[in-house]
């Protein structure tokens, strides 16, 4: 993939879901379009992430996944900036060394 798609509906039950497929598609360096609606604003924003509203029909989806078939090089940006900002927070080596350390210290 060079792009996972992650629609939700903007309502109660998804409001407790993960942001799983976000994380994944974060650590294979692959660019993430999405609906501005937790749980995926906890980490996703503008700057990482194609964010489209909850509360638009699908034409921002159409216009969106089009733009980033044409652009590749938008999608490699996005990639990396989301990676960027999801590994140090989610990688299990810095995790780890934090438990680690605070076992040590215990």
């Amino acid at each position: 993939i060079d792009v996972a798609l992650v629609p939700l509906i903007d309502n109660n039950f998804n409001i407790c879901k993960s942001q799983l497929k976000v994380l994944e598609a974060a650590f294979l360096k692959k660019a993430v379009m999405v609906n501005e609606v937790a749980p995926y604003i906890l980490d996703c924003s503008h700057e990482n992430a194609i964010m489209v509203p909850s509360n638009r029909n699908g034409i921002d989806w159409y216009v969106n996944m089009k733009m980033l078939i044409e652009d590749r090089s938008m999608v490699e940006d996005y990639a990396e900036a989301l990676y960027e900002a999801i590994t140090p927070h989610y990688n299990m080596d810095v995790v780890n060394e934090l438990r680690h350390q605070i076992y040590q210290h215990i």
